[in-house]
């Protein structure tokens, strides 16, 4: 199903700060729960709109977390890049420890489960919590409005903002 991709694709593009690495073995929406669309712009901008909205979420969601969370990262991103420069049996790409990038994996590599489980248990978590904002903002009913009634823009007030480089290059791949 092609808005599956894109909804695979949009989970790729989900920033999170400082992230090194996420990985993703199921789509983050369960397929039951994506709207049928007849016309491909229309999903497009249904995906982009939840993105939009997600990644707000993901955000405010996170830096509600306070300085708990930030520990719990900056331990997280030490103990992998420690595993990654000690585990000469596996070959981790460079990109997994780099913080100013997220790289994305739809499968678990072969050295994922060799992470220190303190790493691996927080690297699972930040895709749960995911995985549930964009699942709530699907919930809500509109993309366009977080659980708390504030309003976020909408796909193509994203556009109008001049984010188009992201949006331009989805839509490019996908319709």
């Amino acid at each position: 199903m092609q808005l599956t991709s894109f909804i695979l694709a949009a989970a790729a593009a989900f920033r999170v700060v400082q992230a090194d690495f996420m990985v993703y073995t199921v789509p983050p929406i369960p397929t039951d729960q994506i709207p049928r669309f007849t016309d491909p712009a229309e999903a497009s901008g249904w995906t982009l709109s939840v993105l939009v909205v997600g990644n707000r979420a993901y955000t405010s969601f996170t830096n509600s977390l306070g300085s708990t969370y930030q520990s719990s990262r900056s331990s997280a991103a030490s103990e992998i890049a420690a595993f990654a420069r000690s585990a000469s049996n596996y070959t981790i790409p460079s990109a997994v420890t780099d913080d100013r990038t997220t790289t994305t994996f739809f499968s678990r590599p072969n050295w994922y489960t060799a992470l220190p489980s303190g790493a691996r248990a927080f690297k699972e978590q930040q895709v749960s919590d995911q995985f549930s904002v964009l699942r709530s903002v699907i919930g809500s009913g509109s993309p366009t409005a977080s659980s708390t009634g504030a309003a976020f823009p909408t796909a193509q007030a994203f556009l109008d903002a001049k984010f188009g480089a992201m949006a331009a290059v989805a839509a490019a791949v996908f319709l």
